[in-house]
């Protein structure tokens, strides 16, 4: 794991981050009130576009992946997200409403909670996402290349 490599993941996530913020508005405004239920799936609902808004941005920044087979990573990917989502769901639950944002920072609050929780999350997200979704395994992946014929039968015959 590079630091450069962090960095294009710390940009990447800035942006699917911002975009998943301005989700979860949206999907505040189509709920009547403000409760901690519906604070809750607004952040769930966000949360799940953000998933494929960052897989696109890391396959194709991050970790500048152009395997063929680009979806076959997905599960691993949401798996995850998934894990983030958990950690920025009861984070930005526990920052709002465990330190009390709504008197101080009023409409801010929600954001304001979402997006420290979100920050807080990649330092769980970068390491499972650079080891475990996008490995850096293209040795792996020449060798297996060059070994296919072996694997078919024997090398080509002149």
């Amino acid at each position: 794991m590079s630091f450069g490599r962090y960095g294009r993941f710390f940009v990447v996530g800035s942006i699917a981050a911002l975009a998943t913020i301005a989700c979860r508005e949206v999907v505040a405004l189509t709920l009547t009130g403000d409760s901690v239920v519906g604070y809750a799936l607004s952040v769930i609902a966000a949360y799940a576009i953000g998933i494929v808004i960052g897989f696109e941005l890391n396959r194709r920044f991050t970790f500048r992946d152009r395997e063929a087979a680009q979806w076959t990573r997905l599960p691993a990917f949401v798996a995850v997200a998934c894990t983030g989502l958990a950690t920025t769901a009861l984070l930005s639950i526990a920052f709002r409403y465990g330190l009390g944002l709504d008197p101080s920072l009023g409409r801010l609050a929600a954001p304001a909670a979402f997006a420290a929780a979100t920050l807080c999350a990649s330092a769980i997200t970068y390491p499972l996402t650079a080891s475990w979704v996008f490995p850096d395994d293209r040795i792996g992946r020449d060798v297996s290349v060059a070994l296919m014929p072996l694997r078919r039968g024997g090398p080509p015959r002149a």
